[in-house]
Order: C-alpha cells, then sequence, then structure tokens
C-alpha cells in the first residue's frame, strides 16, 4: 500500500517525538517492507526527521515554513491534493490535527492540540495573533473530524470532548495514549548552566494557559515555607511575550536567585533534570496528552499538578493535584510535598503503576498503522 504522511508543519515538542517514535519504530519492526511510505514535509520537520527515514521511505519537502500558519495551510490544501493524486497515494495520514480536506483518497488523523477547545482559554491573556491561530485551527480540526475516515486521539477526555461538543461518531475515533518514553542517554548528561540542587522542576513552553505566571507567584508564596537552597527551574522556550510576563513576574517578586529560566533544553537534558528534581510541578490547564508529565511519571518522579482537562487522566493518583490558575493553591501543593518524605516516597511508588497505563513503542507504533492500513483497504 501506499501511504502519504502529511507532515506539513513546524514538528516540535509531542508531535515532532510522537511521528520519530512512530517512523523509528515502523523501521524496527519492518511494518513497512510491504508497503511504501513518502512523508510531505515542511523544511524544518524535514531536517528534524533525519535519521528516521529509510529505504521503505521517500521525503518530499515543500516550502510550508516560510509562510508560518498560512504557509502550511495553502500547502496542505492547495499543493499536497495534487501531490497525492499524482504520487498514486491510496491513504494519507495525517498525524498533527489537520488534513488536506480536498483529499480523495481516506485519510486517518491524530488530534494532538486541545487548546482550541479549552474552557475559560479566552481568559488566560492570549494576544490577538493566538486567538486567530486557534481559532482557524479548531476550525479545521472540526472540518477534519467531519471528513477523515478515522481520528485517533491521544487521551479519552479529548475524544468525549469531540463527541459531546461537535457529534462525533465513537466508532470512528480511537484512543491511542502516547508512550513512555525510553532512556535517552546511558551516559551522565550535565544540568543545564545555573541549575543547583535541591530544585523543584517543571518542563513548559512559555504559553498562557502553561500558567508560569501562577506558578512563580506560587512558589514566592512558598518560600518562607521552603529551605532557603531551594530552587524552582522551569526548562523549556520562553522567548515569547508571555515568556517576558513570566521574566518580569520574577523580578517584580524579587526572586531572581531562586527561579531559573533555562530556556529550551534537548531531550537528554530533560531527562537529567527529571533524575535530579525533588518534585515536578505542572500547573497547566489545557493539554490534551502532555508529554512533559508522562516523562515525569516514566522518571518515577513526586508530581503536582493541575487538577483540569486531562491531567487526571493522564496521572491517577500518581500525583497532588491543585488549581493550576491559583497562586495560593500552588503553594500549598508545593509546601506539602516539600514538607513530606513520606508523601513523596508514596507518589514515587504510584508511577511505577500509572506507567502501566501507557503503551510500549512498538504497541503505540502498531495501532495508527493498523488504523491506517485498515482505511486504506477499505478506500480500496
Amino acid at each position: 500500500m501506499r501511504i502519504g504522511v502529511d507532515a506539513l508543519f513546524d514538528a516540535h515538542g509531542g508531535c515532532l517525538a510522537n511521528l520519530r517514535m512512530l517512523l523509528a519504530e515502523w523501521h524496527r519492526s519492518g511494518a513497512l517492507k510491504a508497503h511504501h511510505l513518502t512523508v510531505f514535509a515542511s523544511p524544518r520537520t524535514a531536517a528534524r526527521l533525519a535519521g528516521f527515514t529509510d529505504d521503505h521511505m521517500d521525503v518530499v519537502v515543500l516550502g510550508a515554513n516560510e509562510g508560518g500558519v498560512v504557509g502550511r495551510f495553502f500547502y496542505e490544501q492547495v499543493t499536497l491534493p495534487g501531490l497525492l493524486r499524482r504520487g498514486k497515494i491510496e491513504v494519507v495520514f495525517c498525524p498533527a490535527n489537520t488534513m488536506p480536506f480536498a483529499a480523495a483518497m481516506p485519510a486517518v488523523a491524530t488530534f494532538q492540540n486541545a487548546a482550541p477547545f479549552c474552557e475559560r482559554l479566552s481568559e488566560q491573556g492570549l494576544g490577538v495573533g493566538y486567538r486567530v491561530r486557534f481559532a482557524l485551527l479548531g476550525l479545521a480540526m472540526r472540518i477534519t473530524a467531519s471528513r477523515a475516515r478515522r481520528v485517533i486521539f491521544v487521551s479519552r477526555y479529548f475524544q468525549k470532548l469531540f463527541e459531546g461538543r461537535h457529534g462525533f461518531e465513537p466508532e470512528r475515533g480511537v484512543v491511542i495514549y502516547r508512550t513512555v518514553p525510553g532512556t535517552y542517554s546511558a551516559g551522565v548528561v550535565a544540568l543545564p548552566a545555573g541549575v543547583r540542587a535541591p530544585f523543584i522542576l517543571n518542563v513548559s513552553h512559555a504559553y498562557p494557559y502553561k500558567n508560569l505566571v501562577e506558578l512563580v507567584r506560587g512558589f514566592a508564596q512558598s518560600t518562607g515555607r521552603l529551605r532557603p537552597d531551594v530552587q524552582l527551574v522551569i526548562a523549556g522556550d520562553h522567548e515569547s511575550t508571555y515568556g517576558r510576563r513570566v521574566r518580569e513576574e520574577i523580578r517584580t517578586l524579587g526572586i531572581a536567585d531562586r527561579v531559573l529560566l533555562t530556556g529550551p533544553v534537548a531531550p537528554e537534558a530533560v531527562e537529567a533534570l527529571l533524575r535530579g528534581c525533588e518534585f515536578f510541578v505542572f500547573p497547566s490547564t489545557c493539554e490534551n496528552c502532555p508529554t512533559a508529565l508522562i516523562e515525569a511519571i516514566a522518571a518515577g518522579v513526586p508530581i503536582v499538578c493541575s487538577d483540569a482537562g486531562v491531567m487526571p487522566e493522564i496521572a491517577g493518583d500518581a500525583a497532588v493535584y491543585f488549581d493550576g490558575r491559583s497562586p495560593s493553591s500552588i503553594s500549598e501543593a508545593i509546601v506539602r510535598l516539600e514538607e513530606s518524605e513520606t508523601t513523596r516516597a508514596e507518589l514515587r511508588r504510584r508511577c511505577a503503576a500509572a506507567c502501566e497505563r501507557f503503551p510500549t513503542p512498538a504497541a503505540a507504533a502498531d495501532a495508527p498503522l493498523a488504523a491506517i492500513l485498515h482505511a486504506g483497504e477499505r478506500g480500496a
């Protein structure tokens, strides 16, 4: 079967990790030996997939990055359908939320981004650019849901949201959680510059719904009850308008000596941070299947996190919960874990059981491929 992959997006974070995992596992298992895969990728995505392709895959690079979201939409909706026809593609897999609407062949889409559908997102200080982007993405995802042969959801929470809010037929959906990540490095990886033990860890890029301002305020409220050497480390890309708000809040609260924004870090550095932290704090209120939270569970790290949306589904009883919009609630949860080694030990134990809910990389790759092949056979 000739399978096309719509990778015309600027892959990063969970979407990139998931696509790399799929390609690596399909190569490892030899699942594509009887098939041929053509990946239609934006330039940056193609570069980030280097080393994850094999002889059963072609990569066709389209200049989708130059126009941002508009460029992606143009290449996906105008250019890609013709390329799929000329390439005699029998089924198209769309791993990042949207599909080419004019595609003549069946499509299987994975819904990764929950932001356009999160409650109260409009109250979280999003700028006009983000609001327009999420509105367009939400519309495109609703159209994709109506046209795709099969939709892969990465949480039951998000599938139920689509069924209840948009009338999505349950029989066309399947839930496949993201896999528990493996070890990136067998050796010792140095912590990012400026990190000192003991430290509390958050891994998040600077988006308003990540509630990093509330986290900084909650940590500031906790400092009088924490050991004076405890540091808050926030790892991620913070070069944005909201990131500047976070830095300004740190300065205003006078805690610059106790809070570190690392900037972007490599996966192996995240692994090192998880191994070295006291516990993991995750105040986001808008997620679908958060990779950072699953990584913390897999690392056996005590967790305090938001009680909103999908978080209780993902973390289960392996976390202490708080209101991610309330600095005082965040503060109380931080202090609770800091003061109780018994609670931290119990959460570590529960993480091991929580990992059993997530598929192995092989299972997480086999299930989407089965859905893709089934859709292609039905479309024949």
